[in-house]
């Protein structure tokens, strides 16, 4: 089983909902998790789950044969302090996956100093999945960092946020 967790973003990443659902017609995975707090389609063939607490979504990365992530930080460091080598799709703004392309910047930025496998398309997604998952040493990634920055992002979230004003 492959785990594909797409977040707590309130908007959906089809485009890795569609591929998830074409890699397992084609035979590439045999089964799928899709987490997502927000789907706009659902998998027609992977399993869908909305947000999961921190332990189960561990449970699910421990468990998963790979691990295929949006680009946020907290479910990155968290695959890389479990020893796994993320694959990971960025969201994109142009696609109405998110507000800004901060995702696409941050995982250009950690892939050049830790082990993450970028992709942006399906064929490089097949391919990834194809490969071997090498072996990470859980050392580069302080599991106290993973919780601290989940606590840091869980308080941020919490907040209400400031409206913008028209103009200014």
């Amino acid at each position: 089983m492959i785990l594909v967790t797409l977040g707590t973003h309130p908007q959906p990443m089809d485009r890795v909902v569609l591929w998830v659902d074409r890699l397992i017609e084609d035979g590439t995975v045999d089964e799928a998790v899709i987490q997502a707090a927000c789907f706009g389609k659902l998998p027609r063939r992977a399993e869908a789950i909305g947000v999961v607490a921190g332990d189960e979504l561990e449970r699910l990365m421990k468990s998963a044969t790979r691990v295929v992530t949006h680009g946020g930080p907290g479910t990155m460091i968290q695959a890389l302090a479990l020893g796994r080598r993320p694959i990971v799709v960025a969201r994109d703004p142009a696609l109405g996956e998110h507000i800004d392309g901060h995702q696409q910047r941050f995982v250009a930025w950690l892939a050049e100093r830790r082990n993450i496998l970028p992709v942006v398309a399906l064929d490089e997604l097949r391919a990834a999945l194809l490969e071997p998952e090498p072996p990470i040493a859980t050392a580069l990634v302080d599991r106290r960092a993973v919780k601290r920055i989940r606590a840091i992002l869980h308080e941020q979230d919490a907040r209400p946020r400031a409206r913008r004003r028209a103009g200014g």
